[in-house]
């Protein structure tokens, strides 16, 4: 395609702020690069673990490679359970390198140590914390402005028990 002078070709990925889009839109450039990122730092701080005490690991961890899970993980929502289990492999091996556990062992008692959710909860209860931040209206302008809380019916229905959410058409429309 030609636009001006410039000659643009397809691409199959393209990176916007750090998440990758593939041409299926399954995500799974995306977690490909990242787990290619984590396990690269996962060795680098193998390879010094010895000399770090157990808070210093978790630190460490924490910093590098959950911030790195964690990072655009609301794109994932939806994404076959097949690509999460890559990442969910990679928080193992995470907690495993915290908690000096062989591979052998079962890691799912220090996983419930260390607090984490897995992958597959971890992206629903962000979901669901930026939904619980719309209802307060706490949330960023934008998810506020297409979230919006249905109005109670005059009627008694099962269907109307607690707040139910629309999505506003018209203001994307915009």
């Amino acid at each position: 395609m030609q636009v001006g002078e410039v000659k643009v070709s397809a691409v199959y990925s393209v990176r916007n702020l750090g998440a990758w889009f593939d041409a299926n839109m399954n995500m799974t450039t995306h977690i490909n690069s990242t787990c290619q990122s984590i396990y690269y730092h996962l060795h680098k701080i193998q390879r010094i673990r010895k000399y770090l005490s157990y808070g210093n690991r978790k630190s460490i961890v924490q910093a590098i490679i959950r911030s790195r899970l964690d990072y655009c993980n609301g794109l994932l929502y939806g994404t076959p359970a097949v690509h999460l289990g890559k990442l969910q492999r990679l928080q193992k091996a995470a907690a495993r390198l915290i908690c000096t556990v062989s591979r052998y062992d079962h890691i799912t008692p220090s996983l419930i140590n260390l607090h984490w959710l897995p992958v597959t909860h971890r992206i629903e209860f962000k979901i669901a914390m930026l939904v619980h931040k719309c209802i307060y209206g706490v949330a960023p302008q934008y998810p506020l402005d297409l979230i919006k809380i249905k109005e109670s019916s005059q009627y008694q229905l099962r269907s109307y028990r607690g707040i139910l959410l629309m999505y506003n058409i018209e203001q994307k429309r915009h």
